[in-house]
């Protein structure tokens, strides 16, 4: 008999499976899970040579599977950027704390070529402004200095980086971006928004990635961020070049990639990539990303309706798409033609009209049994819109910490009451039985699976305000989706997400067990081990690993 190689048990098992919810044991023979039932069942497993596993009364689930973040960028945010997020994130709080921060980055790396910051907040900070290139230029003039906002779609340039770039008063706004200007001189501000962002050498925030060893650091790095927080499968949605994606398969060929990683190749480099649909054990490039759209906290989302506070003084402001939708359209017919998968980053609720609509002209030109297109944030999505994702067998992606980080500011500034209550409106698509994800979108909130989680459940701000309690969905449905739901939307629903016979050994353990506890104590739940392939990649400390065949305890 081929006995196991490990055994889990003496702990809650949740399976993620709807026929077998609960298991007591656990059998994994070369990283694959061979058998699961009651201890007695599976003590038949135990060979000379088993490990024996005690949960010790934990929780062992699957290991989160992250369905849309920016995976090669969180490490190298985390590398080489200067943190300048508010709380609760962060710790700036004025502008004043900003050029500190970027003055003691200076001054302790006096070597540096260019300075970027990440995380800027114009809504919280002190002076509710924007920052522009004169703050700037007094940290320097001679050093480019980029800060990235909060949400990743705008931008602030020092004026050597604007010279750098070539941009100045003749510069026109490119498609689907704005260059703010002096409305005196003329003068670029060094306020940047959406594509205007990507005229500057640093790419915006992608550049944080990296090149070569650089960036093969930068996913080293974000492994380890990722593995502390109990996630076993991460996801870099939008990758621009091909050499990010040679930087994965190099970090997992010198064992420096310790998760496994879903990439989403931008559609511009669509045609350029021999890579698409390649796989190993660690890294899978499935689904094409488009951005059509930027950010409801950055007035950029393409809204149906104004915002509810005026934009600059516009009231009637809706902002824009990032391309047409001739264009759009030409892109969703590409990738349907190319037989791959779309995914598209839809903030706002005319963005995702645009969506459906490219996908609805796409599938009726190259119609596909299961093309699973997924809708990356949704967060603006009407009811009549998730009815009509689930004709287009369309799946929503929801940034369900927009109602913990933003939820105030959603329902007073940015949204109003009516459309805040229904940001990222999970309860409707469980009451059409679409299944739905959630994610972190990280860098732009950390990547915290269990926040996102408990944020689903009680959509709470951290202010205390409760953003739409009729969007709420139960605890097993939000522990779905940043497991089997995700795994689901990438078509690795086969081999993860759920504790099942023939699946990979990816896990998660926990302190408490999130279906036994009070919804609202979720966050507060700790992640104590993950585990990929059998192997255990972060350790709490509360887990002793001992030889074969003593228990390993946890």
């Amino acid at each position: 008999m081929d006995y196991a190689s490990t055994i889990y048990k003496n702990g809650d098992i949740l399976t993620m499976e709807d026929r077998l919810p609960n298991v007591q044991a656990i059998a994994v023979r070369e990283g694959r899970i061979i058998a699961l039932g009651t201890e007695n069942e599976i003590a038949r497993w135990k060979g000379p040579k088993t490990r024996i596993v005690d949960l010790q009364g934990n929780t062992l689930m699957p290991g989160f599977y992250d369905s849309h973040s920016h995976f090669s960028v969180v490490g190298g945010a985390a590398l080489n950027s200067v943190q300048l997020a508010c709380p609760p994130i962060g710790s700036i709080k004025s502008i004043s704390d900003v050029m500190t921060s970027l003055k003691n980055h200076l001054d302790t790396h006096p070597d540096t070529k260019m300075v970027i910051g990440w995380g800027y907040d114009d809504t919280l900070i002190k002076e509710k402004r924007h920052l522009n290139r004169h703050d700037l230029d007094k940290v320097s003039k001679s050093i480019p200095i980029f800060v990235s906002h909060i949400s990743g779609h705008v931008g602030y340039a020092n004026s050597k980086m604007l010279e750098i770039a070539n941009i100045d008063r003749t510069t026109a706004d490119p498609i689907g971006g704005k260059i703010f200007k002096d409305a005196q001189t003329g003068e670029p501000t060094g306020h940047l928004d959406e594509q205007a962002v990507y005229l500057l050498p640093t790419g915006g925030i992608f550049s944080l990635s990296g090149e070569g060893e650089e960036c093969i650091q930068a996913l080293e790095k974000a492994s380890e961020i990722y593995a502390s927080n109990g996630v076993t499968t991460a996801n870099d949605g939008g990758v621009k070049n091909i050499e990010t994606i040679k930087a994965y398969y190099a970090a997992h060929k010198q064992g420096r990639l310790k998760v496994r990683v879903t990439i989403c190749p931008f559609s511009e480099i669509l045609e350029e990539s021999n890579f698409i649909n390649q796989k190993d054990d660690y890294v899978t490039l499935q689904g094409i990303k488009i951005v059509q759209d930027g950010s409801i906290q950055a007035y950029t989302a393409y809204m149906s309706e104004p915002y509810y506070t005026a934009y600059q003084g516009n009231r009637d402001w809706v902002a824009y798409p990032a391309c047409s939708q001739e264009a759009l359209d030409q892109k969703v017919m590409d990738i349907y033609r190319s037989g791959q998968q779309a995914v598209c980053h839809c903030n706002g609720d005319r963005t995702l009209d645009m969506y459906l609509d490219a996908l609805t002209r796409a599938q009726k030109k190259y119609p596909r049994v299961d093309d699973r297109p997924i809708v990356i944030h949704a967060q603006t999505a009407r009811y009549d819109q998730l009815v009509r994702m689930k004709a287009l067998h369309a799946t929503p992606s929801f940034f369900s910490l927009h109602t913990y980080y933003w939820g105030n500011r959603h329902m007073d500034r940015f949204l109003g009451p009516t459309r805040g209550a229904n940001l990222d409106p999970a309860g409707w698509a469980q009451q059409l039985g679409i299944p739905f994800s959630t994610h972190c979108d990280s860098p732009i909130t950390p990547q915290t699976p269990l926040l996102s989680i408990w944020a689903a459940a009680n959509r709470i701000s951290y202010e205390g305000r409760h953003i739409g309690n009729h969007q709420c969905v139960d605890v097993l449905t939000a522990l779905k989706s940043y497991t089997i739901n995700a795994a689901y939307q990438y078509y690795e629903d086969d081999i993860k997400g759920s504790i099942a016979k023939g699946k990979l050994a990816d896990f998660v353990v926990l302190d408490q067990n999130p279906l036994r506890i009070a919804p609202s104590e979720i966050k507060n739940i700790n992640v104590i081990a993950t585990i990929v392939n059998d192997g255990t990649i972060f350790n709490s400390g509360q887990i002793t690993e001992t030889e074969s065949p003593q228990p390993t305890t946890v």
